[in-house]
């Protein structure tokens, strides 16, 4: 399974690749597990659902200042994103395809933006992996996150979450559990460091069922 999201989502190995509940997992997982410091800022596209607001307007409990840009009748909404950008700026989290209107951003041109400034991209493709072609690393996403239950044609309680190596190692876990370790059926065996891929994120018991069915609807 985790090898066919990864061809999928044009990720090179998959081991980015990690298999949560749920597409708002995803969005607390980044948006609690970055190490912010006062000051910092991100930039987020509004208005968007419920799970793409409320934990990142969070992060203003933490001196992080949370610009949110108004999508709605902008000729040009990609260059909206980039003006409320400056050097302050982390993070810049949007839905390639928005959960009401349709909008298709220009992931290209956004990937591109952002590495050249230097700041992640967190982008929610629940509505769009499955529909569109997608290619995580030519678009330079570094948050991928998408339930399984739309396009994909998949369970719910199942989502996919796809991080490059640079960006994963800047994710503080926030489950700790048994199945988060690199050996994770090593019970007689102290000490066992946590797992070095997309596992780090996977902490309990997984959805199984919701699984299988998942790699049976991508296939």
């Amino acid at each position: 399974l985790r090898a066919r999201i990864a061809r999928l989502l044009g990720a090179d190995h998959p081991e980015r690749v990690s298999l949560l509940a749920n597409t708002t997992d995803a969005i607390n997982l980044v948006s609690e597990g970055l190490p912010w410091r006062t000051g910092d800022s991100m930039v987020l596209a509004a208005p968007d659902f419920p799970s793409m607001s409320l934990p990142w307007r969070r992060l203003e409990e933490r001196g992080v200042k949370v610009r949110e840009v108004d999508l709605r009748g902008v000729a040009d909404p990609e260059a909206a994103l980039q003006g409320a950008m400056d050097e302050s700026t982390r993070l810049l989290a949007v839905s390639s395809v928005h959960w009401a209107d349709g909008l298709l951003l220009d992931l290209p041109r956004l990937g591109q933006v952002c590495r050249d400034a230097g700041v992640l991209t967190f982008v929610d493709e629940i509505q769009h992996f499955g529909a569109l072609p997608l290619d995580v690393d030519a678009n330079a996403i570094d948050f991928l996150a998408a339930g399984a239950h739309k396009w994909q044609m998949g369970a719910e309680g199942v989502a996919v979450f796809c991080a490059s190596r640079q960006a994963r190692d800047r994710l503080r876990p926030l489950r700790l559990g048994w199945r988060m370790l690199e050996d994770p059926f090593r019970f007689d065996q102290a000490g066992r460091p946590p797992a070095s891929d997309g596992r780090l994120f996977e902490a309990g018991t997984p959805n199984t069922l919701g699984q299988v069915a998942l790699n049976a609807s991508l296939s």
